[in-house]
């Protein structure tokens, strides 16, 4: 969290304007954090907690075989723990910002 938080600070040099998503820390494993950003007013706030905190390994189960969409982002590892952000700017480099978040 600390590290995102850091690499957030630092991110005007992408020229982003608006962001807003969700993420995983292992710091925090049973959490969702919410991520908005809008100009120089940024926020990232526990918003809930994902569902293989919150079930049991049956219903995590159930789940996975008969909702398509939560089977579409179930992984085998980290269960429906994920991150997903996405960047609105002008002349956003992808992949540079990909493997600046990849590195924390």
């Amino acid at each position: 969290e600390a590290k995102f938080k850091d690499w957030v600070s630092n991110s005007d040099k992408h020229k982003i304007i608006r962001a807003k998503g969700i993420l995983y820390f292992t710091i925090d494993p049973d959490y969702i954090y919410l991520y908005e950003s809008a100009g120089r007013q940024k926020s990232l706030g526990i918003n809930g907690k994902w569902y293989s905190s919150q079930m049991s390994k049956k219903q995590l189960e159930d789940l996975v075989k008969n909702d398509v969409s939560f089977a579409h982002d179930w992984d085998e590892t980290y269960q429906d723990k994920l991150i997903k952000l996405v960047f609105i700017g002008q002349n956003l480099d992808e992949k540079a910002i990909r493997k600046e978040l990849d590195q924390i």
